[in-house]
């Protein structure tokens, strides 16, 4: 500053002061986030103490009043983060503070909002999304166990599913689809649905070949990170019987010779049968005539007999033909059936009878030799051969 006088006799006099203004800076500039959203993204194995990310805020004021500090205001849930400041950058590092409550089954993904204040009263805000990648931590697990039971039929058809295994995988996501594989003990017999489950019969089954099944089964989630797990389980499948099998009989047909005296009671034939079915009563054979004459025949166990009372004649009747019936007890129930031909043979049971009691004969006393002189009459019921008759002079 210089000042001076209007002096006009000795000339103008001047003065010259010096002042230094000093400038105060005032707080009047609001922090700015740049950029004013950020997306990190974390495995949900991370530790405690990993930095997730930076955000960068600034403010043109000058000195203290460009001092920021951050706090995260909302939607840091179970406080699994915390922001720290880096002094000499101003920048903030998003951290996670506390990893115990890190999981990607209970949460894919946190939204946030960080604030930045300065020393005075401003501030502003910026969006944080951290997404959380799923890591493939769980092994499937068969439930309600891993060892199953199933009772199937023999007779049940191929494609017909006996049970559904199911497992489950506490990860989410693919970390979590279950797929299904039969290891071993099939025989060619069963399959599986490598997504449902379904266990199917894919080839018939014989009781009488296998009546139990042990299976080894496997589930295996999808997880690729770090590596897909497995865990087995075993399936018993036990076979019954069913009546598929019909009874066999070693002959089909008989042709047996009787001697018309055979006592009642005498077995004439017995037969063979057999039915390969593995219990009873499917294999149990019961025996019945079906056709021929009751009054001569009957049944014994499976034994063709001669019945109480009966009395052949050969003479009246030769031949007879005999039906038999053989079943099983099982349901449906099967049947074979065999043919009998009895053949009646006779015995000599007849006496030769003279046509008179006494035969008077005359004959001249010159008679020559060979001259027939009379008939003598003689017959026999016998039939064949035991009804022939020759003669004989006794005395």
């Amino acid at each position: 500053v210089r000042a001076e006088d209007s002096g006009k006799v000795d000339g103008i006099k001047t003065s010259t002061l010096s002042y230094t203004v000093t400038i105060t800076d005032v707080n009047d500039n609001t922090p700015a986030f740049n950029p004013a959203a950020y997306v990190f993204t974390i495995e949900e194995d991370s530790s405690t103490g990993t930095t997730v990310g930076t955000l960068t805020a600034t403010d043109i004021d000058d000195g203290a009043n460009q001092d920021l500090s951050y706090t995260i205001t909302s939607g840091n849930t179970d406080n699994i983060f915390r922001v720290d400041k880096i002094i000499a950058t101003q920048v903030a590092e998003l951290i996670i503070d506390d990893s115990t409550n890190l999981d990607y089954e209970a949460s894919q993904k946190y939204s946030m909002v960080l604030t930045a204040t300065d020393r005075g009263s401003l501030s502003s805000t910026a969006r944080i999304e951290v997404i959380i990648h799923g890591i493939n931590e769980e092994t499937p697990v068969f439930i309600p166990s891993s060892v199953y039971t199933s009772t199937i039929a023999e007779s049940s058809a191929p494609g017909s599913v006996i049970m559904t295994v199911s497992a489950t995988d506490g990860d989410i996501g693919k970390d979590g689809d279950v797929f299904y594989t039969l290891v071993s003990g099939a025989s060619g017999k069963f399959s599986i649905d490598s997504i449902s489950g379904d266990l199917k019969i894919i080839s018939k089954l014989d009781y009488e070949t296998q009546i139990a099944y042990t299976l080894l089964i496997s589930c295996a989630d999808n997880g690729i990170n770090p590596t897909a797990y497995t865990s087995t389980g075993t399936v018993s499948v036990f076979i019954t019987d069913s009546n598929d099998e019909a009874p066999v009989c070693t002959q089909n047909s008989y042709v047996v010779s009787l001697s018309e005296n055979t006592s009642p009671g005498d077995v004439i034939t017995t037969l063979m049968c057999s039915d390969t079915d593995g219990t009873s009563p499917n294999r149990d054979l019961l025996y019945e005539m079906t056709s021929g004459d009751a009054t001569f025949f009957g049944i014994n166990m499976n034994q063709l007999v001669v019945w109480t009372g009966a009395s052949f004649d050969y003479e009246l009747v030769k031949t007879f033909s005999v039906t038999i019936k053989v079943k099983d007890q099982g349901v449906p129930q099967h049947f074979a059936m065999v043919e009998v031909t009895v053949q009646i043979s006779g015995v000599n049971e007849h006496p030769p009878v003279f046509s008179a009691a006494i035969y008077k004969i005359s004959v001249i006393e010159d008679a020559a030799i060979g001259t027939s002189i009379g008939r003598i009459i003689a017959t026999d019921a016998d039939e064949g051969t035991d009804g022939d008759v020759r003669f004989t002079i006794s005395n």
